[in-house]
């Protein structure tokens, strides 16, 4: 993260914006794109209850 300058502040901002959550643990990967935004892709939630 520090070589792209992209902050665990940036990645838990998109995590609230487009996962609607604040758990990292809900996280699968973090992209960086190619045009600077961060893109997230949440963990599987079979076998868990949906967070409320």
């Amino acid at each position: 993260m520090s070589a792209a300058l992209i902050t665990k502040t940036d990645v838990f901002e998109t995590a609230r914006q487009e996962l609607h959550t604040t758990e990292l643990e809900d996280v699968k990967a973090a992209i960086l794109e190619r045009n600077g935004q961060v893109s997230l892709i949440r963990k599987s939630n079979m076998g868990r209850a949906p967070k409320k």
